[in-house]
């Protein structure tokens, strides 16, 4: 983890975290990254990922299928069609699609 992340979300991928709670504080971390950042800055979009990532790992994977192909265009835009983020996120709803029809 990069960025504001870092230091505000040091546990967020811990044993000890939940889901729920690791969405939550990732929807809130995204709310500062946007002030402060920027909307399209490379750790803003990080930590977008994590934040659709965790909204799936919390149980509503439909909702995350949804804001990875919105998130799919802006990093195609910023960070190019082969750039490793951009490649996450192309494969990460084809994963939820196949796991969680």
């Amino acid at each position: 983890m990069t960025g504001l992340g870092y230091f505000v979300l040091p546990s967020a991928g811990a044993c000890t975290t939940t889901a729920p709670a690791a969405r939550d504080q990732f929807a809130a971390l995204l709310l500062v990254d946007q002030q402060v950042l920027g909307p399209e800055h490379p750790d803003t979009l990080r930590d977008r990922n994590n934040l659709v990532f965790w909204t799936g790992e919390a149980g509503d994977p439909a909702a995350a299928r949804d804001q990875f192909a919105g998130l799919l265009p802006v990093r195609e835009r910023v960070s190019g069609p082969e750039h490793p983020d951009t490649l996450a996120a192309r494969y990460e709803p084809i994963f939820l699609q196949a796991n969680f029809p």
